[in-house]
Formats: C-alpha cells, structure tokens, sequence
C-alpha cells in the first residue's frame, strides 16, 4: 500500500494567478472605458539594478493633466513580493507587513505601502486603493479640468485680501421709524 508523503505547500495557490503589470493594464482598460477615454491611465517601468518599479499615473489626455496615483517595487526576476505605495495616505489595510528600506521605499512612503505576497493579495489591496474616496477626487478632479479647457470659466485674476470684506466695512443700520426724520416734499406751488 502506497501512502502520499506529506504536502507542506500552501493551499491557496492560485493557478491564475497574474502578475502586477497585468493586473494594472486590466484596470488602465477599465479606467478608459468608465471614463469614456477622458482619464486614461499609464504603467511606466523602471528597471534599476535589483528593484524594478512600476508607476500607475492617471493622466487626462486633452488637458495634459496627470497624478501618480501608485508606485509598485518588487525584485527583479520575481513579480511578488510586491510594494505598494500610494501617493496619498488612503485606508488601505495594513497587512502587518512593512516593506524594507532597500526595496527602495524611503522613510516617508513607509506608512503609505503595503506588500502583497501574491496575485489575490495585490488584487484585494488595488481594489481598495482604486475604489478609495481620494482615487475619485483625482479622477473628477482630472475630468473637471478636461471640460474646463473645453469652456473655460471667466475669471479675474487678481490678488484676494485675507481679510474678509466683512471685518473691513463697519456694517449699516438701518434706521427706525423714530430715526427718520420727515422729508420735504414741494410742489410747483411751493407746498
């Protein structure tokens, strides 16, 4: 009788599992679908010495605006481990684990990155950070200034005081019926 030996590998591999690149070329295609093609996004490389890095800027392609929404580090010849780190702080789960500082992350990213060990890992903090209140003020923010160069607003610009008109002028009374002092009215004939 012939016994399995022993499985010490994890459960949850995933046999579809999809690299970073991937995933976010999926998600650029989605972005220029929901936005009908007025915020687009691009996925930029940079390969250095060990670490290769991966930016997702979402960019309005009439206006020639753009924002760094994410940047993603792993080692070369590897896809995962992956760091993410957003741009701004979002509420993105914090997994316990924090990336190292030769990843090329530098101290002030730390709090805004995260490590994903794997496709579904990356899936589920990139569905968070994507769905996030701040990536849809950038994307809004991205297609209001689209249709402001279509009709831009009119504008005068000029300095603005500081001081608000209200501290500056005294304010008016208006008077009571006692206050007022009759008017004359005359006429041709003088009354």
């Amino acid at each position: 009788m012939s016994v399995d030996p022993p499985d010490f590998w994890p459960t949850d591999i995933s046999l579809d599992a999809l690299s970073p690149a991937m995933i976010l070329s999926q998600q650029a295609e989605a972005l220029s679908r929901r936005t009908r093609g007025l915020v687009v996004a691009e996925l930029i490389q940079d390969q250095g010495d060990d670490i290769v890095r991966l930016a997702f800027d979402l960019v309005a392609p009439t206006s020639r605006y753009q924002h760094r929404l994410l940047m993603i580090r792993y080692v070369r010849g590897t896809v995962y481990p992956a760091v993410i780190t957003v741009s701004r702080l979002t509420d993105i789960p914090k997994n316990g684990v924090k990336p190292a500082l030769d990843w090329g992350v530098t101290e002030d990213e730390i709090e805004r990155s995260r490590v994903a060990y794997s496709s579904t890992e990356f899936e589920n903090l990139l569905r968070v950070i994507l769905g996030s209140p701040q990536s849809k003020a950038t994307i809004v923010s991205l297609i209001a200034k689209t249709n402001e160069t279509k009709q831009p607003p009119r504008l005068l610009f000029q300095p603005i005081s500081t001081t608000s008109a209200a501290k500056t002028s005294k304010p008016t009374k208006t008077p009571t019926p006692s206050e007022t002092t009759p008017t004359e009215v005359t006429t041709k004939n003088g009354r």
